[in-house]
């Protein structure tokens, strides 16, 4: 994977760590990601050049033709003004729907991911879905981020929606099971977002049958 960091963003994070890992609960620093235009000549490494990109439509956040990868509020993220060597954090959220696949920063007592689950199909999601049922936090960090070198476009995942006409069956076999396991494991009065069964390939057609509702995201 092509993915480069915003400048001192180790030290930031273990700055940000130390001040939420030892405190009761479960939390996870999450940070942005975006995609730069390979036409540039400076990698940006802070927020301000991050923002001139942005502005000039050279940048964007990640798979930003999707919902996964996007954090509310933004511009106020971009306009907080950048500490060299600390970070603090933008506000807390839980998990609220099942798209969202936050990129994050955490202890090592996380779950293990489900391999039952494959590529490119929720395979990464299904580990953001536990960590909600275990009650984890997801901490919305201030100056750091991460970003692709290169702007996917939807017609580049061509490929991707093939695979994932493909393997439809074993995704959904795996989300039945998945729910199966966490009403087993956890109190069934935890409000954890339900998997999007019908939310890609051959299930958006079953979805417009069964006037599924749709899952938009942030």
């Amino acid at each position: 994977m092509n993915h480069l960091f915003s400048k001192n963003f180790e030290k930031k994070m273990i700055n940000l760590g130390e001040k939420f890992f030892n405190k009761t609960g479960k939390y996870a620093l999450t940070y942005r990601i975006f995609e730069i235009s390979k036409n540039i000549t400076i990698l940006p490494d802070n927020k301000y050049i991050l923002n001139k990109y942005i502005n000039d439509r050279k940048a964007f956040e990640f798979h930003h033709y999707m919902s996964a990868h996007k954090i509310p509020l933004l511009n106020e993220w971009l306009l907080y003004p950048e500490s060299n060597l600390e970070t603090g954090y933008q506000f807390i959220t839980n998990l609220s729907n099942s798209q969202w696949e936050p990129q994050f920063v955490s202890l090592t007592d996380i779950p293990y991911h489900d391999e039952t689950f494959f590529y490119p199909i929720r395979d990464n999601t299904v580990l953001r879905w536990e960590m909600c049922y275990q009650k984890y936090q997801f901490v919305i960090a201030h100056d750091v981020f991460m970003f692709h070198y290169g702007i996917k476009t939807y017609h580049e995942s061509l490929s991707i929606k093939l695979a994932k006409d493909n393997i439809f069956p074993l995704a959904f076999k795996a989300m039945n099971n998945f729910e199966k396991k966490m009403k087993k494991r956890y109190s069934k009065n935890i409000n954890c977002p339900k998997p999007d069964k019908y939310g890609f390939g051959p299930g958006l057609k079953i979805q417009n049958y069964l006037s599924y509702p749709k899952i938009f995201g942030y």
